[in-house]
């Protein structure tokens, strides 16, 4: 602590030491627990066939297989999922870093298959851990992609940007891990009234068909005349309903991201992402509390006292909590209830 003091010894630099410290303690704290919450979930939660999956929490296992052929944009690999998050570095006096200025993904529904069927994974709003890879101005693809993500690579001087693009990506038939809740799907009742709308709209700029819609020959299509002409434009579309292939019945439920659990979609095995999480979060924790105590000990070597202290201490505290709640639903009383809720 003497050390230190000597070389901050301003008072300013002191307070925000000890404002770092007093927030920054209970923020790992929490996100460690956060960590340990999600750990303690995915080890308690048994891996469901596909089958015999029930609707509500599950974990599966399997392959991801595409529901619709597509390369990543910069790899060119055959992919089920692909994101890309383009960097520019900028440079500030001596000193330079990465900004990230765009993040492009694919939004395309793939499936999870096992040996006992498939099901449909919605991967908006996961947590995904797959394989990346940069990319920067050699790469051929990069140029091509930047442009029709709408990405200029060029600065106002005219002078080309320092830019780099990290692409993560589920290949075709990667192993496949996902946690996530079960649910029917509802999208396939907005999508036939999708394509109910575009027969309407279709019809509405046929001239031909509208002009035998104009039964009094008045020039017009009245009210009367066009709910005449819907009434069997929706005898028409049931008919083609009727005669379209059914659903496959794996596109009947799908995955996505649950109310207030974590949602992991991962190409690395449970074990892999359990021994990670294990080490990450008992690092935040012990570092969390390590911070803490620094803090008391800081607010003590600078003159602030007991009360001083606790109160810096109580605001990081309820700042780490506060968040901790709202993302996990309350990380904190799980541990220490014993429930995994």
């Amino acid at each position: 602590m003497e050390f230190l003091l000597s070389h901050f010894s301003d008072n300013e630099t002191q307070f925000k030491i000890l404002i770092l410290l007093s927030i920054g303690g209970p923020a790992l704290l929490s996100w460690g627990l956060s960590s340990l919450r999600k750990r303690r979930l995915m080890a308690a939660i048994p891996c469901s066939r596909v089958r015999s999956a029930a609707i509500g929490l599950v974990e599966l296992q399997g392959k991801a297989i595409p529901r619709k052929a597509q390369n990543a944009p910069l790899s060119d690999l055959p992919c089920c999922w692909w994101r890309c998050v383009v960097e520019e570095l900028v440079k500030s006096g001596k000193s330079s870093h990465w900004r990230t200025i765009a993040t492009r993904s694919c939004s395309q529904l793939f499936y999870l298959e096992d040996p006992t069927g498939a099901v449909l994974i919605d991967p908006e709003e996961a947590e995904i851990h797959a394989d990346k890879k940069v990319f920067d101005s050699s790469s051929s693809n990069l140029s091509s992609a930047l442009s029709s993500w709408g990405i200029d690579a060029s600065s106002w001087l005219g002078l080309s940007k320092r830019l780099r693009v990290w692409e993560s990506v589920i290949p075709l038939a990667s192993p496949l891990y996902v946690l996530g809740e079960l649910a029917l799907r509802v999208d396939h009742l907005a999508e036939r009234n999708a394509r109910l709308k575009e027969k309407l709209a279709g019809v509405k700029k046929n001239a031909e068909r509208m002009a035998l819609a104009d039964t009094n020959k008045d020039g017009q299509v009245d009210v009367a005349e066009w709910d005449a002409l819907r009434l069997q434009l929706e005898q028409e579309f049931l008919q083609e309903e009727a005669a379209r292939p059914a659903e496959p019945p794996q596109d009947k439920m799908l995955v996505r991201r649950p109310a207030s659990y974590p949602f992991i979609v991962s190409t690395r095995p449970e074990a892999s992402l359990l021994r990670a999480l294990g080490i990450s979060s008992w690092a935040g924790v012990l570092s969390g509390l390590a911070a803490t105590g620094g803090a008391v000990a800081w607010a003590q070597q600078i003159g602030y006292g007991l009360k001083g202290t606790a109160l810096f201490c109580l605001a990081g505290a309820a700042l780490g909590l506060l968040v901790n709640f709202q993302n996990t639903g309350g990380t904190l009383w799980c541990l220490l209830s014993g429930s995994s809720r």
